[in-house]
């Protein structure tokens, strides 16, 4: 069996649906919503309810008003977390998705200067590293985010110096950014 080229790198992990809910629940609270004005809108929210429970108990606001007040914020409230919730189960989605009624999956990632290929039980995929847009680095894991909507995941304990070395060169290379 020859061996593989100098700048070859296989990871192996196993996949579990815990992990998969974890790195959702990850990217949502850091790469979703980060320091914007998502995370806040709750403690904004709730200073608006009060403004305006102030306002009314003063006499300052009529019962109308204070009415349709209430029904926009209980509109934007639900909305808001109608829309987590999607972004959650979309994310956990992409990172469930090769398991497929798996309760474990053994992954394979290879990586190579030309390819990015991704191994398992129940799915096979390659991709070229202009197929790339973005690496996110989190705190577990590292996301290598496709143009097509997948991703690869390689978790931080797989993580060899000269990998990342790699990983970040082929990231310049290409023009994708590494999102830390």
């Amino acid at each position: 069996m020859p061996l593989p080229p100098p700048n070859h790198f296989t990871v192996e992990y196993d996949l579990t649906e815990e992990m998969a809910e974890h790195l959702g629940r990850v990217m949502l609270d850091r790469y979703f919503y980060g320091n914007s004005f998502h995370r806040f809108a709750p403690l904004a929210l709730i200073g608006i309810l009060c403004v305006l429970l102030g306002a009314f108990y003063l006499g300052w606001l009529p019962r109308e008003v204070f009415g349709v007040f209430l029904v926009v914020l209980a509109t934007l409230c639900g909305y808001a977390w109608f829309r987590r919730i999607l972004l959650f189960q979309n994310a956990r989605w992409m990172s469930m998705m090769p398991m497929q009624g798996h309760q474990v999956l053994r992954m394979r990632l290879s990586i190579s200067e030309t390819l990015v290929s991704m191994r398992s039980s129940a799915q096979d995929y390659e991709a070229e590293w202009e197929e790339v847009a973005a690496i996110w680095v989190l705190p577990d894991y590292w996301i290598l985010r496709l143009k097509t909507g997948g991703q690869f995941v390689l978790p931080m304990e797989e993580m060899s110096t000269d990998l990342e070395a790699l990983i970040r060169k082929k990231a310049v290379e290409i023009g994708a950014g590494i999102v830390e």
